[in-house]
Parts: structure tokens; sequence; C-alpha cells
């Protein structure tokens, strides 16, 4: 094909049609293919010319560098930090890596149908989703990294490459993906120190072991050689548990973190999920081998991070899992012989697989006559006997709702004098205590999610009656109940909110269990039908208001969704105060555990 002198270079090398439009510089093709158009005459010119080859490889580089920081961007990568730095180059890998394999995980999963345990690792508090890498799936760099890496894609995988995917090698790669998204040790350093007055109380307060042995962290450094000579051992749940200590840490992070000049291999969001991801992966693929007790302190790390970001059904997964593995491994029958270590993780797995349990209104693993829970604990041990008391209460609220068809109001009442039982076996300081200066962090927040948990339960016995209690007085005694239920939970929550050093401690459950509570009051309050406020309704709306002020604080701080959306939905109902709705014409939201909501004028 001849094309002529009048064609641009571009398109004569291309041998297609050059058409100019009206009064352009610059042909379709070239505009199309975002080439530049010169004119044959300025090619023939320039040939042999070192600054016109340069010129042509300096446009080249910048269109590159322009697809890596699209595809960064889409992957929540830095791009500054890929600039001339092989090694930090593998945190782009990492990623593509974790999401890759957590797919293939996933699609192994389903395909092998190894029962309940498995589940898809969901996506973290606002990370990137899988559509947004999905958009560039058939970019040069991101087929590089998959050729290189043996990396199938997701609808392109079949039943033998998956297969193919060993145990051995997922573990390999799992944990090389979390090792080259470690932080610098400067970096590495500052999350450390920003976090550290919270190590205690996922220890102490919420019976968590965090690092090797118990009570084994005390200290940044003690933190920081935990988490490195982790990443040098080849065992996958030691790997696993250090990347989930790292990841509470950084989930713990506040907003301000992102003001400071760090050099992470990615934005903080990104690296939670990947940490997540790459301890989900261990601990699944570890799952084939028999149970450890440092597994299981895994399960219940994880659990905490799905409750943390308002995931319960996540963590209500990772509970069943630990519940099982701990059958296989006899925990249930541990004696009075048994290791300190043994009973705490037993005893937080149970317990916490009835409260959630019953928070979805499903049927529990245990009973009150399996072996495991059988036992209470020693009356002197105030802490461990209430949690104890509440774990039980929670499963006969379970026996109820999964009975109510035959379950009358006597069974209500019978629940709650338990409730009023464990109540009295407490002294009055554990409920009416204040703290002071010298109270110890761990003590005014075990206090605080005590009472918001013992209320919780007590709400959740006498919910179903409170409404019923209009036309019928019979449940005038459920409504009182519930109402004080609520009120108690909201002074529970203020108490750790209002402490300085304690006011953002990340927990969606807690944010999400005190918004409940605070929503059961401005039902009641909605309900009278006097238009004149009591002394007791003025209070009521006093503590509506004091919580929506406290995670409004948490939403901004922490960027909570579930603390955000909670505020706003309680100040458009706090606006139906006056008797009249002043917020928008159609108000429309989705509160994570909650649901939708839809308020219209």
């Amino acid at each position: 094909l001849r094309l002529g002198t009048k064609s641009c270079a571009e398109c004569r090398r291309r041998k297609v049609r050059c058409i100019f439009g009206p009064n352009t510089t610059v042909c379709k093709e070239c505009s199309t293919h975002e080439s530049e158009c010169v004119s044959q005459q300025s090619v023939h010119a320039s040939k042999g010319s070192p600054s016109g080859d340069e010129q042509d490889l300096q446009v080249k580089l910048q269109g590159l560098e322009e697809m890596v920081h699209r595809l960064c961007e889409a992957m929540n990568v830095r791009p500054e930090l890929l600039n001339n730095s092989p090694l930090e180059m593998s945190a782009v890998e990492a990623l593509t890596r974790l999401q890759s394999l957590s797919s293939s995980e996933t699609s192994l999963r389903n395909t092998t149908n190894v029962g309940a345990g498995w589940r898809e690792v969901s996506e973290s508090r606002s990370s990137p989703s899988s559509d947004q890498l999905g958009s560039f799936e058939e970019a040069p760099l991101l087929n590089l990294f998959q050729e290189a890496m043996l990396i199938q894609k997701h609808h392109a995988q079949s039943h033998r490459n998956n297969q193919d995917l060993s145990s051995d090698h997922r573990i390999v790669t799992y944990s090389m993906a979390i090792k080259a998204l470690i932080p610098r040790p400067d970096d590495l350093e500052t999350i450390l120190q920003m976090t550290e007055r919270f190590w205690p109380i996922w220890e102490e307060s919420l019976n968590l072991i965090i690092g090797t042995e118990p009570r084994s962290i005390t200290d940044i450094a003690s933190a920081r050689n935990f988490i490195l000579e982790s990443m040098k051992s080849e065992t996958p749940v030691l790997i696993a548990k250090s990347s989930l200590f790292l990841a509470l840490c950084v989930q713990q992070l506040p907003v301000s973190f992102k003001n400071q000049v760090t050099n992470l291999p990615a934005e903080p969001n990104a690296l939670l999920d990947a940490y997540i991801r790459g301890a989900e992966g261990l601990i699944s693929v570890n799952e084939s081998r028999p149970a450890t007790i440092d597994s299981l302190e895994c399960l219940n790390i994880l659990a905490k991070l799905y409750l943390n970001m308002g995931k319960p059904r996540e963590a209500w997964h990772c509970v069943r899992r630990a519940l099982n593995s701990a059958l296989l491994l006899g925990l249930h029958n541990a004696g009075e012989t048994a290791p300190h270590r043994q009973k705490a993780v037993w005893g937080h797995i149970w317990q916490l697989e009835r409260h959630l349990s019953a928070f979805f209104g499903l049927p529990s693993a245990t009973t009150d006559s399996h072996p495991g829970v059988s036992t209470p604990p020693p009356a002197q041990d105030f802490g461990a006997r209430i949690l104890y008391d509440l774990a039980v209460i929670a499963g006969h609220i379970i026996e109820r709702n999964q009975n109510h068809q035959t379950a009358n109001y006597a069974v209500t009442l019978a629940i709650d004098q338990e409730i009023q039982q464990c109540k009295s076996r407490l002294p009055p300081g554990w409920w009416n205590g204040i703290p002071t200066a010298s109270t110890p962090l761990t003590t005014i927040y075990s206090l605080g999610i005590l009472k918001i948990g013992f209320f919780s339960g007590q709400k959740m016995l006498h919910l179903p009656y409170m409404l019923k209690s209009s036309p019928d007085n019979n449940y005038e005694y459920s409504r009182l109940q519930a109402l004080d239920a609520g009120r108690e939970m909201i002074k529970g929550y203020q108490a750790v909110r209002q402490h300085p050093e304690l006011m953002l401690t990340i927990c969606d459950l807690m944010d999400f269990q005190v918004f409940t509570a605070a929503v059961v009051l401005v039902i009641d309050l909605l309900n009278q039908p006097s238009q004149l406020e009591t002394h007791q309704e003025a209070s009521d709306w006093n503590l509506v208001h004091d919580v929506t002020k406290s995670l409004k604080l948490v939403s901004e701080a922490m960027e909570c969704t579930v603390a955000g959306q909670a505020q706003h939905l309680l100040e458009h109902l706090s606006t139906f105060r006056d008797g009249a709705y002043k917020g928008p014409d159609n108000y429309e939201v989705i509160i994570p555990m909650f649901g939708r909501v839809k308020i219209n004028r």
C-alpha cells in the first residue's frame, strides 16, 4: 500500500490511512493512539540525530510511568516507592500475589467442597475492590507479574491448575508476600510507638495472646523482635500470628497517621487487608495439619480484627473454626492440672461463640451439659466468673429464641432471675465505681466492656417484649428492663470513650452495641403519648446526644464506618424530639450489622 508523502511518519509506519481533521495538527490515528504526530520530512531530517532518539525514548518512558502509576493506584501502592528500588518493587508483587492467591484459595474451596470452615476473605475497611484491580488485568506490567510468578487469572483457572497449587507452595508464597510488606525499621518503630498503650488491653482485657507466649510482648523492643524473628522463621503459624499482631497495630492507627512522612510499602488500609489475607491463607493451608494452641490463638486474633471492622459474620466463622480445632485438641476435656493457657483459650473460644451466635439468632455449638462448659470458674475469680455466667445466660437466650413457638413469658422471667443473681454476685464497686487517675487502663476498659456485655444480654432478653408493653401491661417489666439496660450500656461506653487514653480504641462491635442501645431509647421516647417531657425522658435524650458525639469523634479520628453512619442516623432521629422530622426528605443509609434504614418525610 503506497500512502504517499502526505501521511505522517507514524501512520506510514503502521500502514494506515492518515486523516487530518479541519484546523488540526494531529491526525485522527495518532490522536486515538496518543502517539506523536510528525511529518515524514521531520523524521528523515532527524535520522541519525541522538537528540531525536532521546526525545522519542523519553516519550515512551513517560507513557510507561503513567501506566505504572495507574496500576499502583488501583492496587493502593505508593508509586514513589517504585523508583529505582528493586527491593521495594516486591511490595507490588506481594499485593498481587495475595490478591490472586486469595481468589485461588476461594476457587479451590468451592471446587473441593471441604466444608463450612472454608470461606472467602472479605474486603477490609475501605480496601480496594477486586473490580479496581480487574480493570487493569490486561495491563502489560500486571501480565509480567502474573507470568513471572506463575499466577493464573481467576476466571481462567481450572481444577487441574488448582490441584497443582500444593500446600507447601502456597505456604511459601503467602510467607514471602507477607515478608515483603513488613515496614522499614523506622516506620515499624513509629507504628509500634503509636499503638503500644493498646497492647495490654488486647491481652489482659480481651484475653488475646499476641506473642509467642502470654505477656511476652512487654515493650517496643520485644514487639519489634517478635515480628522480625517470626519473619525469619519457617513456621507458618508464627508468621501468621506476627502478621495479625501487626494488623491489629495498623488497624488502630488514627487518621492523623497519614499526615506523617513514612515509606510504607502501601497505604495502611491496603497493608491491613494484605496482612489479613496472608495470615488467613497461612491458617487455612495449615488446617490440613494437626492443630496447635498457636493456630487457635491466631483465629481468636483474626476474629477480633473482623469485629473491629464491623464484620461479625466473618468473626463467627473464625470462632467456629477455632472451636472445632479446640475440640480435636481435647481442650474441652482439660482438667484442673491443664496449663492455664489452654484453659484460657478454650474459655475465650466457647464464650465468644455463644455471644456471636446469640447476636445472629443461631444455635450455639455448645450446651450447658457440654464437658467444656459445665464447670464454672472459682467464685473468688470475679472477672472469670461473670464472663462464664454471661456466656451461660447467652446460651439460655439462644435456646429461648430457637424455641420461640413454645417458650412463654415465664422462660424470659426465669432467665432474668439468672441475670439478677449474676449481678448480685459481684461487689457494688464493680458497677458504681468511678476510676481515678491511678486506675490502670486495662481495668477501666475491662469494666466498660463488661458493663456493655452484661446489659447487652439484658437488653437482648427483654427486647422482644418491649413494644408489646403498650397494649399489654403484663410486659411493662420487660420495657423497663430493656430501657435500663440501654442506659447502662451507654454509660459504660461513655466511660471508655471519654477517657483520653481510650477514646480512640477501635471496636466497631462495641460502637454498634451502644448504637442499638440508643435506638431502643429513641424508639421508646418517640412512642410516648404525652407531649410533656418528663425528667427521665430529658435525661434519656441527653444520653442519646452524648453517645452521638462520641460516635462522631470516633468516626472522624479512626475512619469507622459503623460509628459514622450510626452517628448520622441518631442525629436525624433526634430531630423528631420536637415533634417533626428535620432531616433530609429521603434519607437512606446501610449500617453494617444493622441493615438498611430509610426515613421519608
